[in-house]
Order: structure tokens, then sequence, then C-alpha cells
């Protein structure tokens, strides 16, 4: 048996990976809320960004990630919009870095100038960036809906999902994980798949792993009141010189100001100041989205490694425990890929040439490694 504990987005993709590949019987998942993707994952906002990340094994997990979602879109497994991006940039040379990142993994992209691109997208009037990169594969989608789209596959396939099922206890025989105590019951395992988000570092101390060092980080994300003259078609704006970015949500605007605080596991608070923050942005870089107003806001924590990398595979010292973690702001995007990863992984499986390159950028013993040099 294999329990995946969590259901986000990194504990639904890898029973969506595990049932396509025949072993859905295998996997239970547990989620302690009553739904899944009540945290991170349900409350982002739902971008997927082929180009943006900069660290070799990241863009390269994104870009897979990314091709793998829009498969599976095309194939009816779930709803994307594509829309296409525009990633401002400030001058020649940041335009050549992402050129050359689309070169690098033939993702098509144009380079154009954002003051003429304002002539008909109205929001981009007065944006200082001059350059835009447009890449039309990018696109948007409701960001709970894609977990749940990965559970409704591997629930179909013979998958047993809990929700409303929280962890109490891991069990351990010696310095292995056996199986894990639940307000469901006891259920033994094969594995234990810790897959939950910004509350993966206290699971893998309950487990007695070694401390892997992840962080949630606070990020806010507003909603303007309904707006007239936005075109359904238009893409998706992220502004890479001043760190703000918004989508279309209907006839609403989505904004982000790129903020990011430490902040403890548990459902975040609204920051009072975050607000004040979006708008000194949005006046710099984005004038006319500027004067749209406020409606409504709400935060999620991304969780991350030390080293900014995912977290996929086993750990390092306590055997039967599986780390699928630290996804930060690219779960969304890098979700398929990295449930494909681990479920390779988990059944022992040689990983398709594209993944086993990435396996060892990810593994968890590169962090324990480095805990325990800084320790010492």
């Amino acid at each position: 048996m294999i329990v995946i504990v969590g259901g986000g987005y990194a504990g639904a993709a890898t029973a969506w990976a595990l049932a396509r590949r025949g072993h859905a019987s295998r996997v239970t998942l547990i989620e302690t809320e009553a739904e899944a993707a009540a945290h991170a994952s349900g409350r982002n906002a739902g971008l997927i960004v082929n180009l943006l990340e900069e660290d070799p094994a990241q863009l390269a997990m994104s870009v897979l990630g990314a091709r793998l979602l829009g498969q599976w879109s095309a194939a009816g497994g779930v709803r994307m919009r594509r829309c296409g991006s525009l990633q401002l940039v400030p001058d020649e040379d940041a335009a050549e870095r992402v050129l050359e990142r689309s070169r690098q993994h033939d993702v098509p992209v144009s380079v154009k100038l954002t003051e003429a691109l304002a002539r008909d997208i109205q929001l981009l009037e007065g944006a200082p960036s001059p350059l835009a990169i447009a890449c039309p594969t990018d696109a948007s989608l409701d960001p709970a809906l894609l977990a749940k789209a990965y559970l409704g596959v591997a629930r179909e396939a013979g998958a047993r999902v809990l929700l409303g099922a929280r962890l109490t206890g891991i069990i351990r025989q010696g310095d292995r994980v056996t199986g894990v105590e639940t307000t469901a019951g006891v259920i033994e395992a094969e594995w234990v798949v810790n897959a939950a988000g910004a509350w993966a570092g206290q699971i893998g101390l309950l487990a007695g792993a070694s401390d892997m060092g992840l962080v949630p980080y606070r990020r806010h994300l507003f909603f303007t009141v309904e707006a007239g003259g936005l075109d359904p078609q238009w893409p998706f704006v992220w502004d890479v010189p001043h760190e703000v970015y918004y989508r279309l949500d209907g006839k609403r605007v989505a904004l982000s100001g790129c903020d990011e605080e430490p902040y403890p596991a548990a459902p975040p608070e609204i920051s009072p100041a975050a607000a004040g923050d979006l708008a000194r942005k949005l006046e710099l870089a984005l004038p006319v989205v500027a004067t749209l107003k406020i409606a409504s806001t709400r935060a999620c924590l991304r969780t991350f490694a030390p080293d900014r990398r995912h977290l996929i595979g086993p750990d390092p010292t306590t055997s039967g425990l599986f780390w699928v973690a630290g996804l930060g702001g690219s779960g969304a995007t890098a979700s398929a890929a990295a449930g494909d990863l681990a479920a390779d992984l988990l059944l022992g499986a040689q990983p398709r040439p594209d993944l086993a390159l990435l396996a060892a950028a990810f593994d968890p013993s590169r962090l324990a490694a480095t805990q325990a040099t800084a320790e010492g």
C-alpha cells in the first residue's frame, strides 16, 4: 500500500500518476480537510508558466509539467484557458535570457514592444517595461479544479481518497516507516508519501526524518471589482522587474505583488499592509491596473526548500518515507511532472529520460547532507 498524506497538487498528482500506471488499487490518500486543495493548491493564481524559472532544474520541470498538462487538457482531462502570457522585461539583455531558455526547451516565444501591445491591451497603457516576451503556450486554470481532476482520475481507477481524515501518528519499526494512524483508522503502508505542503516539515519530523529546512511563505492574491472592456482573449501579464502580475478572472482582474513572508504552517491571515504594497508596485509598473478597485483578497502559503528546488524522492535516513514537497510557486505548472517522477521512483521504475535527468536535482538526500554539514 502507498499512503499519500495531503490532497493538494503534490499528493493528488502523485495519485494520478500512479493510477495512470495501473497501480491505483495500491493507493490511499488522506486529507485533513473536508475537500481537496483547501489550502495553497486551491488559493493560488492558477497560472501555467513555461519560462519564468531561472534555475535549470526548476525550468525543465515547469516546461515538462506545462506540456503534460497541455496534452491532458487536449484529451479532455482538465479545462485550461490557453490565453498565453506576456513576460515584461526591462531591456534586451533580459529578453535574451528568456529567449535562451525558450531555445533550450523548444518553447515558442516572440519579442514585442509593450507600447505597441498597449494599443489593443489597455491594461498595459503606460507600462514602463519596454519589451514583452509573448509565450502562446502558457495558460491559466481554476487552481482547485486541477487537484480535484487529478483525484477524479485516481478515484475512478480504484484509489481510495479519504477526505476529512487527519493524520495522528506515523508507525515505525526500527528505522522504517510501516504505516500511519489516522482518524479513519490505522493504515499499513510500504510507502508513506509526505505531500503535506506547508505541513510537510512537521510530518517529516513526526516520522523521525531529518529536518529538510522547508519554510512556508505567505503570498496575497487580490481580485478587483468587475470592469468593462476586458477581452477574455488577453494574455496574463508578469512584469519581472517590478515583481507584479495579473490575469483576467472573468470580468475581474486577479493581481499579486509577488510578496513573500515566512509564516507558520497554518491558514494565513490577510496582512493589512499587503494591499498598500501592491498599490505602490502597480503605480510604477501598470498604472491603468492600479486604478481598478480591489474587491477581495486571499492568501496562501508557498513552501520552499532552502535551495528553492522541489523535494521528490525517498528520505535518506528513514526507510518507507517518501517526499513530494517544496513545490513552492510552481506547483500548478510542475505538478504533473512531479507526480510522474514520484510515481516512477515509488514503483522502482526507471523514469522517462527527461525526468531521469532531474531526479538527482530533486533528491531529498541533497538537503540532508547540507543539514548535516551545517550541524557539524
